[in-house]
């Protein structure tokens, strides 16, 4: 409600425009004016293009116009998951669904974009992850979790994921719940990957030099091209 006011007095004041003539199109209620609910209805975003351009970094970024259209793609999506996934999500779309998973969306289109989830188990927040990856075009990554695994297979599962996106450039959204932090240690490499950009210490000598000669010729090609 608070920021639903300060919207409307900033549109009024400094815009000089009147709120209720700019987000007419959102208006539900039936009457004259823009109420808080309404501006649920305002999101954002590229995946309406997801169906007519598989290629994320085409898209538009742009107002949804209609939420039934957005539900339409979402629908679509989701028939194409299933389709291609060994694991089907079979997910009920509604309004509440629809506008976490744009916000999810959101979070993993922006550079080094990370989200934390929180909610109770089975409310969906893998499904919703999943799905807003697909919808990206972002490949999935989530350590298998055995009652061996330990420090070793985690380094390993951490190599594999920064080789893969950043000598191979594979957009990728690491997929991590609270069930599989075995060790503390754990978030403390996910706390450095998120505020660095790596782990310290977790490539040795030979593998480093052999990323950077794989990332060398990637530039020199890339440099050549332009």
């Amino acid at each position: 409600e608070w920021l639903f006011k300060q919207s409307k007095d900033i549109v009024n004041n400094c815009f000089k425009d009147k709120f209720d003539d700019v987000f007419e199109n959102l208006r539900g209620n039936g009457g004259p004016k823009v109420v808080s609910d309404d501006m649920r209805s305002l999101l954002f975003g590229d995946y309406l293009g997801t169906v007519d351009e598989p290629d994320c970094l085409n898209r538009l970024y742009e107002e949804v116009p209609d939420v039934g259209e957005l539900t339409q793609v979402v629908e679509i999506c989701l028939e194409e998951y299933n389709n291609t996934h060994k694991t089907p999500m079979n997910l009920v779309i509604f309004r509440y669904f629809l506008e976490h998973l744009s916000r999810i969306c959101r979070c993993l289109k922006v550079f080094g974009g990370n989200a934390l989830l929180v909610g109770v188990g089975g409310s969906g927040r893998q499904s919703l992850t999943r799905l807003s990856a697909y919808m990206c075009n972002y490949k999935i990554v989530q350590p298998e979790i055995s009652k061996s695994y330990g420090m070793a297979e985690w380094k390993d599962d951490l190599k594999a994921l920064l080789i893969s996106v950043g000598v191979k450039g594979q957009p990728t959204v690491f997929l991590l719940t609270d069930a599989q932090i075995k060790m503390e240690s754990f978030l403390q490499d996910i706390d450095n990957l998120l505020n660095t950009g790596e782990v310290p210490n977790l490539f040795p000598p030979d593998e480093k030099q052999e990323i950077i000669e794989s990332v060398r010729v990637i530039a020199q090609a890339e440099d050549k091209s332009k």
